[in-house]
């Protein structure tokens, strides 16, 4: 089994976009691959990228995965602007990013939806369609639909140490957006872990606002995530506002939210006071980082044996939590303790992960 590496980016790379590297991956022409290798593409932070409507569902060569990392150095680590940037200019039709492979794993990259996803066909800005995919420490906000509508929408697999803030729905009818979104679909494996979720806001109609929903939950797991600051805006009064919502009871604890919503698990941290977790809640400097003094440190638990979201330890500014002297979890994307520590190469965690 051969790892191949490829570049994605503006200035003399292998591929302008993700969307010309799924075509090779469609049509089995990866530049220097052959079947069953590992693909790796390495994203530059040359260029802001209009890559829209990006859908992995034909693997051409049978290859083994395929993993879309930031290069050394592309990294935006919590910070809006700093790293690659995936920025739309247009409504879309049918998901931002979908894939349909289950050996898909995308991480470590901005996107900014910059107003846009209200497209008639859209109803998921990120989507694992039936498949165990894998996000990890992807920055995602701006998002704002007149649909119903998921941000990151998951049937199986895993997502984690997500950053998903500033997204809405201004229809004027009753349409809802829910943040992070566990599908209905039982009997499947899934899991959430060490994700943040602020404000997710309804307006002018009389739908609901959910920072994170878990239905038919059966199979499905939850651990170390954070979701708050959910609102309702124009005109609508009337609409739910719900930090969680969980109707079957998942799998998993040692969650926060804001407003009482969460009704599984037995040591989370519930009704916490933004102003007492986070350096700052509003975007700039600090933003959705936990300060001194925060219920939620120390107060997560070990999810480093977890596969379904296998590169959970590391945390949003890329740094290793087993590397914590007492190994304590925190809730949330960001590992107090670790803040300010030299950032770890995700290539080196990537091959680690993986045995190479």
């Amino acid at each position: 089994m051969a790892i191949t590496t490829v570049s994605i980016g503006a200035t003399a790379r292998d591929y302008a976009d993700i969307g010309a590297f799924e075509v090779a991956v469609a049509a089995g022409t990866v530049a220097g691959a052959s079947s069953g290798d590992d693909l790796i593409g390495e994203v530059f932070d040359d260029a802001v990228f209009n890559d829209d409507d990006v859908l992995f569902d034909t693997n051409g060569d049978s290859y083994a995965s395929i993993h879309i990392l930031p290069a050394s150095g592309s990294e935006p680590y919590m910070t809006e602007g700093s790293g690659c940037l995936f920025k739309l200019t247009a409504n879309l039709t049918p998901a931002w990013f979908e894939t349909q492979l289950a050996i898909v794993t995308l991480e470590g990259l901005e996107y900014d939806a910059d107003g846009f996803g209200d497209s008639a066909g859209i109803s998921f800005g990120f989507y694992m369609n039936g498949v165990a995919a894998y996000f990890h420490r992807l920055i995602i906000h701006g998002w704002s639909t007149l649909r119903n509508t998921s941000v990151v929408k998951l049937e199986q697999g895993g997502v984690s140490r997500c950053m998903i803030y500033d997204c809405e729905c201004d229809h004027t009818g009753v349409r809802d957006i829910v943040g992070l979104d566990i599908s209905t679909n039982s009997g499947v494996t899934g899991e959430i872990a060490n994700n943040t979720v602020h404000r997710m806001r309804n307006l002018d109609g009389s739908g609901d606002a959910t920072g994170i929903s878990i239905q038919n939950a059966v199979q499905k797991t939850a651990f170390n995530n954070v979701s708050f600051g959910a609102e309702l805006a124009g005109s609508n009064t009337t609409g739910a506002l719900n930090a969680w919502v969980d109707g079957a009871s998942p799998l998993g604890d040692t969650n926060a939210e804001d407003d009482g919503t969460l009704s599984f698990g037995t040591t989370n941290q519930q009704n916490i006071t933004p102003g007492d977790e986070f350096a700052a809640i509003i975007v700039g400097v600090g933003y959705l980082k936990l300060k001194s003094g925060a219920v939620m440190e120390d107060a997560g638990t070990d999810r480093a044996a977890s596969t379904a979201v296998p590169d959970v330890e590391t945390d949003a500014l890329g740094n290793d939590v087993s590397t914590v002297g007492t190994d304590d979890w925190d809730i949330g994307v960001h590992e107090l303790e670790l803040d300010g520590a030299p950032a770890a190469d995700i290539v080196v965690l990537r091959r680690r992960r993986e045995g190479y």
